[in-house]
């Protein structure tokens, strides 16, 4: 059977570890020989009995999706697969994206909120997307109306990057009114979704979609959120990933800024304008490097050279870089991000380009 059968059936195992998966099982056996011997590999009489009882049929449809163009579906074993993401606790085994896959490898941060906010809300959210963007900072959100649909507007109105991560499949844009907007970001960006394709918009896929939000995130920023709101559970997420929680203050006489002051009550990072969020991220970035990553955290008061030399005035698409240097795709999308948020690399459409006046670029091409 088709390694790519096996991913798609590991969606159906409820309660597998994945850190076991990653880490104890596949550097050294087979998918085939999980779900052909499952009893052989430590796992419980439930989890053996749930890899038996694998709807295959549901596979077999899936394997017929046929991608268009700019579509793409990755698993864990990949490169392509985001490295942030792969290290949560419950990472998606297969990945549908429509637009740009590179994205998914680009430093981001994410802007979430309530469905309903205030014209203030709307206003600051696309401000702040904006800003970050400029600043070579991808943004990530769910397709959502209110604050989601903002942050997607903010940083496409400066040509910025942005993502969305759907509750619904890749063939089937939810809300069928932001039909437009999903076009404009997977132009650039991408649209990205765990579900088979044509799947439709069920209430409990989108609780689900937030880790993948926060997964593929630095840290998270909450703009105008209710206390009980879904806002909030991506804030928790966050915070369990090791990510940082963000947060806007507003008026006390608005309900949809009370999640928002509450966790600012519980230690979130005050937000009031984007150099507040730039001026966690670098310490911050080294951090996640050390949970997620063997590379030695990178001294960010000068540009890594060893990367800055790939990169000239022209853009550079990853994989040219990943070719020019010879180093793996997780290396590569590291240090990357470190000479975006350092200053000394920019991401624009078409790759990266350097930003750092030391290096001789006329020697590079």
């Amino acid at each position: 059977m088709h390694t790519l059968s096996y991913w798609l059936a590991l969606r159906q195992i409820a309660g597998l570890d994945w850190q076991w998966l990653q880490r104890d099982f596949l550097p050294y056996h087979s998918l085939d020989q999980l779900f052909a011997e499952p009893e052989n590999h430590a796992l419980t009489p439930t989890l053996c009995q749930r890899l038996r009882g694998i709807d295959w049929s549901c596979v077999d449809e899936e394997l017929d999706w046929q991608a268009a163009p700019q579509q793409h579906r990755i698993t864990l074993a990949d490169a392509s697969y985001p490295e942030s993401l792969r290290h949560i606790d419950t990472p998606p085994p297969v990945l549908y994206v429509e637009g740009q896959l590179n994205a998914l490898l680009s430093p981001q941060i994410a802007i979430v909120g309530t469905r309903h906010p205030s014209y203030a809300g709307t206003q600051t959210t696309q401000q702040l997307a904006a800003h970050l963007a400029k600043q070579g900072l991808s943004i990530t959100s769910g397709l959502a109306y209110g604050i989601d649909a903002a942050a997607h507007q903010g940083t496409l109105a400066v040509n910025g990057q942005t993502l969305a991560v759907m509750g619904t499949g890749i063939s089937h844009r939810y809300p069928k009114q932001h039909d437009i907007l999903a076009a404009r970001i997977a132009e650039t960006g991408a649209l990205i979704s765990e579900l088979p394709p044509h799947a439709l918009p069920l209430a409990r896929h989108f609780p689900a979609r937030n880790r993948i939000i926060t997964g593929l995130s630095m840290g998270v920023i909450v703009v105008e959120a209710a206390l009980q709101s879904g806002s909030l559970i991506s804030a928790r997420l966050a915070n369990e990933q090791g990510r940082l929680v963000m947060a806007v203050p507003g008026s006390i006489h608005n309900p949809q800024t009370q999640g928002c002051h509450w966790l600012l009550k519980q230690g979130a990072i005050l937000v009031t304008s984007a150099e507040d969020v730039l001026a966690e991220l670098p310490a911050h970035f080294n951090q996640l490097v050390k949970k997620t990553s063997k590379i030695p955290p990178i001294d960010l008061a000068k540009p890594p050279s060893n990367m800055v030399q790939y990169l000239s005035l022209e853009p550079r698409s990853i994989e040219d870089i990943i070719l020019l240097s010879g180093k793996t795709t997780s290396v590569v999308q590291t240090e990357l991000t470190l000479l975006v948020l350092s200053g000394h690399a920019q991401q624009i459409a078409g790759g990266y380009v350097s930003t750092y006046p030391g290096i001789d670029r006329q020697a590079q091409d």
